[in-house]
């Protein structure tokens, strides 16, 4: 018997990216579940009719804390030994906060020593990571998405906006220093002296999130919609969790042309919007390059593995199903919407209902 297909799912923050650093919480909760839904679907995959071996890296501190699925290997290391890791399998899947070039940084490296990396090019990651220029390059084409100006943190006036704002880092992930801003006088507390932030007019409506698998060709497919659940505290603002899969057609151009004019993205990304109820619009927020916490919400309503499958089989993976695309997005669309919290457990107290 030949040598199984290997895959190794690597998650920076619970995956020693950040070894002997401070964590922030919510990218804690969000990677775990990221972490463990993805070495779990991966390992459920099929190629050439076999489950692959799957390996997962772990934090320290992450030992006797996984919920890890049979069968997956876990290694307890540090991004120092990445590189060398990546040699060894045939293909990479990892998650990564885009800030600072986290996420980037990954891709390369991937690239460089690994085997098929599944995730977007570096070029891509950039571009979608950096909220200022996504912001214009999608202006350019026209498509809708709020004003986006870069917030100095010397000679910016509080009364050069229209409040409430929303203000972001221009590479921030999981909503980690979001803010927002319902008038001037709060404005300049929220900018750390070195910090690069982008200011956005508040939309009102229902803030939304897309599931999307891109194809070695580029093109984009949809494979669920979700409603997400913001909370504001003190002017944060956190992820809490969503409801997916919910119904609205009106999004699926709109998204799909917004990332189909990104070269180099491909695999699993997830898109921010809003939904604009009292002007009937969709307004385009973000591209994460990379699988969210939606990942771990959507495997809970599809067969095991599935969509680990169509994701191979997208990226062009000799042995897997090529059907396995249009399996998900029927099994998507027949599937009961289900809540589940930032850590991608169920959340049974929050409300569903199709927006």
């Amino acid at each position: 018997m030949g040598r199984r297909f290997s895959i190794l799912v690597y998650e920076w923050v619970t995956g020693g990216g950040m070894r002997g650093l401070d964590r922030p919480v919510s990218w804690v909760e969000e990677g775990r579940a990221m972490r463990e839904a993805l070495a779990a679907d991966f390992a459920s995959a099929r190629v050439c009719g076999v489950s692959p071996r799957v390996v997962t890296t772990l934090d320290e501190r992450e030992t006797g804390k996984a919920r890890q699925a049979s069968g997956i290997e876990s290694l307890v290391t540090g991004s120092d030994h990445l590189a060398t890791l990546c040699r060894d399998f045939d293909c990479i899947v990892a998650v990564a906060p885009e800030t600072n070039g986290t996420l980037e940084s990954v891709a390369r490296i991937a690239m460089k020593f690994g085997g098929r990396w599944l995730g977007s090019s570096p070029e891509a990651i950039a571009l979608a990571t950096d909220k200022l220029r996504l912001a214009r390059h999608w202006q350019e084409r026209g498509i809708l998405t709020p004003p986006t100006e870069l917030v100095s943190t010397s000679g910016t006036r509080a009364d050069d906006f229209t409040y409430p704002v929303v203000l972001k880092p221009i590479d921030g992930a999981g909503a980690l220093d979001t803010y927002l801003i319902e008038r001037p006088s709060s404005h300049g507390a929220q900018i750390a002296p070195s910090a690069r932030m982008i200011v956005q007019p508040w939309i009102a409506g229902t803030p939304m999130s897309a599931s999307v698998l891109i194809d070695a060709g580029g093109r984009a497919h949809l494979l669920a919609l979700g409603r997400q659940r913001m909370a504001v505290e003190n002017s944060a603002m956190a992820y809490r969790g969503g409801v997916l899969p919910v119904v609205f057609p009106e999004a699926e151009a709109p998204i799909r042309e917004a990332v189909e004019c990104v070269p180099g993205l491909h695999g699993f990304v997830g898109v921010d919007f809003i939904r604009d109820e009292r002007n009937d619009r969709v307004w385009l927020l973000e591209i994460n390059p990379r699988p969210t916490t939606s990942y771990a919400g959507l495997v809970r309503v599809l067969p095991p593995g599935l969509l680990a499958t169509a994701w191979l089989a997208a990226a062009g993976i000799e042995g897997s199903d090529l059907a396995a695309l249009d399996k998900v997005q029927r099994s998507a669309a027949l599937s009961a919407p289900i809540a589940f919290d930032c850590s991608g457990l169920a959340a049974p107290s929050l409300r569903i209902q199709h927006p």
